[in-house]
């Protein structure tokens, strides 16, 4: 790092030298210049391990000014452009069809509602709530409830096939 350092500092250096020679009226000179005042930047940054200029480094930064928020748009750009492969839609066959609503079958109709809303359709507990009239702690209590019901019920279709 320090040879890399050193090599920036002495290009900087001859074209100050090289700068300084040229005349005011030179069209290059202008080019000089901005070359001289990017490698004083270059020579700054490598050597503090910093950016130059920024009144706070990255890491003491906010959480705030450190999160970038991009629309869908970009993020399904990027997909694209690495191709990240989308699943395809999976197809449920008759006998899980059958194992999932025997599953569903213990629930109540209001455990069954919440917990087919927030699983299949994704939506929030706090949507769920608002749809429902009820409370944000009431739908997360049913949703853990049914949840603990499938989970026995799967339990005793394993048990039964083993």
């Amino acid at each position: 790092m320090n040879e890399l350092i050193l090599e920036y500092k002495r290009a900087l250096k001859d074209t100050k030298r090289r700068y300084e020679q040229m005349e005011e009226t030179d069209p290059s000179r202008k080019i000089f210049s901005a070359m001289i005042n990017d490698l004083e930047y270059v020579v700054k940054w490598l050597s503090t391990g910093r950016q130059p200029e920024a009144k706070r480094a990255i890491d003491r930064r906010s959480v705030y000014q450190r999160t970038v928020f991009a629309s869908p748009e970009v993020l399904e750009a990027l997909a694209n452009d690495y191709n990240i492969v989308k699943e395809s839609p999976r197809t449920v066959s008759d006998e899980d069809k059958r194992l999932i609503e025997y599953a569903l079958s213990t629930l109540t109709q209001k455990q069954k509602e919440m917990y087919l809303s927030h699983v299949a359709d994704g939506n929030s507990l706090g949507k769920i709530a608002s749809l429902t009239g009820v409370s944000k702690g009431t739908v997360q209590k049913n949703i853990e409830r049914a949840k603990k019901k499938i989970a026995i019920q799967l339990d005793l279709i394993r048990s039964k096939g083993a």
